[in-house]
């Protein structure tokens, strides 16, 4: 993972890499699962988020909607693991509600 964030060198990604209906697979997606199986099994791992990244998205602010492309949803622990500087707003409480 990138050097930016303080515990970078503790942080890890999962990928599939496997044969499925006579190809390849090799890619950085895992079941949805994975990352309590991870906290059960392994007790290194210390937090674990999920992140996924959709096409297009309608965006709704107070009365205004918008498409945004590149839209990531991610777990309410996502700041556990990463430590970007929001802005605006609380790391700890900013993924708490659904869709927020």
């Amino acid at each position: 993972m990138t050097g930016f964030h303080k515990n970078y060198q503790n942080i890890y990604g999962l990928k599939v890499e496997g044969r499925m209906a006579g190809g390849t697979l090799d890619q950085a997606v895992t079941a949805a699962p994975m990352a309590q199986a991870m906290l059960n099994d392994y007790p290194e791992v210390l937090h674990a988020t999920r992140v996924t990244q959709l096409g297009a998205w309608l965006i709704r602010f107070g009365e205004n909607k918008f498409n945004e492309e590149g839209v990531l949803f991610a777990d309410s622990t996502f700041f556990s693991v990463f430590d970007f500087k929001l802005l605006k707003g609380d790391p700890k409480s900013a993924l708490v509600r659904p869709r927020s």
